[in-house]
């Protein structure tokens, strides 16, 4: 073997010599094979390297190996887009040079189990390859896809992402009788443990091939959180005639599992606000009452955070709801101006009790949030069986008009009213009627006026109150006017300013409000230095930023921002010192007196270019009519 190394270029075929002893039963020819051919320039010579993986590899035969195709590694990559075939009836071979092979790349190799397996697997892979892989694959192991594809899919479901997802929507795209086959296998990924992509891919897989709705049915109505998943999977199949039969099936009724703990989300809605908290003790003038302030600033000296005494044996926080809530999120913000302050949630423990003080939800060990994080729960199985059913009722495409009434129903006595308004928006227009109409925006309208000014940009919140504006279009003139009229006021404006890279100014030069109304400003920063925005009294933009110019960047007032001082009468509020990508939400009430107000970047010497006017007005429409933008 040495010999034809070295005579590699003198010896007619030697490739194919080599190659015939890289296979050979004794593993020092086999060594001696796999080190020639990393002398060769071309992809074959990998190919001669990779046929020693068809016999038992040692510590030496593995280092040679590894060696020798990084050696060849231009070669056998170019030869892979090309589509030569690599490593053809070697699966051995195709398994070890897969890690290095790109994505695009997968489909150009020889179509062995290990490469089909890996395109049904790998990220970023399309659908219609995906495809293609499974039927390849089924074929090869003399399987029926569906088969396969069960059997690809368990191992790899509980990492979730688009392999998962699209595996689930291959399942639903299979032939009836393949999943009545698989009946059994299917219902075992009906199982709470199972990802919610796939358990509810099974539950609709397993109508498809019972080719009705009556036996997966009763099995899920065993209990609210398999009826949920069942519901839920109404909408994702194929055959719309199955789905339509589902229009006149009746939900049994169920208990509602009550919560009553913590902070915060019920029905789109933070309840925590109206709540009583407690905690084991007060330090630092860090009472209870501050969590639940509605304000989320991470910075200490803002005024808004708790906090117990220091070393602390258990320390805790509490807030009671004073009634049974369905709670369906909790958002827990943490103290962010400071890592190592931060770090002392790490590992809490979220606990919620019933009226009774009885257990009913714990999650212990969470890592500490950087800025918050929310958890999701199924405090209220009912609720959420519920809302899947309004959303497969409207996925049935069935009497429009009669789900109109029922859901509008629904709105009118504030009962699941932003899943009913949901609901709503997917009808046709045509199926809206006056006489439904009228009571459901009186039920939006009670609801939105028991809103906390402070949630009134909550996504829930700012949907519902505009399918309630399209609603009112379906009433007559006059009394439209009236609602939309009944309306104003319930909404807060939202605006969003970012900063324009290397321009020193925002993007937005005019905001106009109505005066003593709230109103929320979201600034980003897309530059590459730091910037902030505070919003001034008329005319004293360039006073307040001058005022401020000599400060050193650690001088914080506060609430944690550098160059505001404290008891500064312009300023009406602002932000942090933002730096690059970073972004602060305020939350404000706009002057009573109307006037141009001003915002301004107070970093020494920004103000000349990054400021804007904040115009207070009590007749925002008739402004903007008189004062178009520019």
């Amino acid at each position: 073997m040495r010999v034809l190394c070295y005579w590699r270029d003198r010896v007619p075929n030697a490739l194919e010599l080599l190659k015939v002893a890289a296979d050979d039963e004794a593993p020092r020819v086999r060594l001696e094979a796999v080190r020639a051919a990393s002398f060769f320039r071309e992809w074959t010579a990998a190919d001669v390297a990779l046929t020693a993986l068809k016999k038992p590899m040692d510590y030496y035969l593995t280092y040679c190996l590894t060696e020798t195709m990084k050696q060849l590694k231009p070669w056998w990559q170019q030869a892979i887009s090309d589509g030569k075939p690599l490593a053809a009836n070697n699966p051995a071979g195709i398994d070890y040079v897969l890690g290095s092979v790109s994505t695009g790349d997968l489909d150009k190799l020889p179509k062995t189990p290990v490469v089909y397996t890996a395109l049904l697997t790998r990220e970023g892979v399309a659908d219609d390859k995906r495809e293609e892989a499974l039927l390849g694959l089924s074929k090869i192991e003399k399987k029926t896809p569906v088969e396969t594809l069960l059997a690809v899919l368990k191992p790899i479901m509980g990492k979730g992402g688009k392999p998962v997802e699209s595996l689930s929507g291959l399942l639903l795209r299979q032939p009836a009788a393949e999943l009545k086959a698989q009946r059994a296998q299917l219902v075992s990924l009906t199982a709470q443990s199972t990802p919610d992509s796939v358990r509810r891919a099974a539950q609709a897989a397993i109508m498809t091939g019972d080719g009705a709705l009556a036996a997966s049915f009763a099995e899920a109505s065993k209990s609210a959180t398999t009826l949920t998943d069942w519901l839920s999977a109404l909408s994702s199949l194929q055959d719309t005639a199955l789905r339509a039969t589902a229009y006149d099936i009746e939900l049994p009724r169920k208990g509602t599992l009550t919560l009553a703990e913590v902070q915060i989300f019920s029905n789109g809605q933070n309840i925590a606000t109206s709540g009583k908290a407690t905690q084991s003790s007060v330090s630092n003038d860090g009472e209870a009452k501050r969590a639940i302030d509605g304000k989320t600033d991470g910075a200490f000296n803002s005024g808004t955070q708790t906090h117990t005494e220091e070393n602390e044996n258990k320390p805790w926080w509490e807030v009671d709801l004073g009634k049974n809530a369905a709670i369906d999120a909790i958002v827990i913000w943490n103290r962010s101006e400071d890592a190592s302050l931060a770090s002392r949630l790490e590992g809490f423990t979220l606990t919620l009790l019933d009226a009774n003080r009885h257990e009913v939800f714990k999650k212990a060990g969470n890592p500490a949030p950087k800025e918050s994080v929310r958890i999701e729960l199924k405090g209220d199985p009912v609720g959420a069986l519920r809302r899947a059913a309004i959303r497969a009722l409207i996925s049935t495409g069935k009497e429009p008009s009669a789900v109109f009434a029922s859901l509008a129903g629904l709105v009118a006595k504030n009962d699941l009213l932003t899943a009913a308004l949901d609901g709503i928006r997917q009808l046709p227009r045509s199926s809206w009627t006056a006489a439904q109409a009228e009571p459901a925006l009186a039920g939006v309208l009670k609801w939105a006026n028991s809103v906390p000014e402070a949630d009134r940009t909550e996504k829930d919140y700012v949907a519902a109150l505009k399918v309630a504006d399209q609603l009112t279009s379906v009433l007559p003139a006059d009394r439209s006017a009236a609602a939309r009229k009944a309306f104003e006021g319930l909404s807060i404006k939202t605006f969003v300013i970012k900063t324009v890279r290397e321009q020193l100014r925002y993007d937005t030069a005019r905001l106009v409000v109505e005066a003593g109304k709230p109103f929320e400003v979201t600034l980003i920063n897309d530059d590459a230095m730091p910037h902030n925005l505070a919003f001034v009294t008329p005319g004293t933009h360039q006073a307040v930023a001058e005022s401020v110019q000599t400060l050193p960047p650690t001088k914080l007032d506060k609430k944690g921002r550098a160059y505001l001082i404290d008891g500064d009468a312009r300023v009406l509020d602002g932000t942090k010192l933002l730096e690059p990508g970073q972004k602060e939400t305020l939350r404000l009430t706009a002057p009573d007196k109307e006037g141009v107000y001003e915002y301004v970047c107070t970093f020494p010497g920004h103000w000349a270019i990054m400021w804007g006017k904040l115009v207070v007005t009590k007749d925002v429409a008739a402004y903007l009519k008189a004062n178009p933008e520019k």
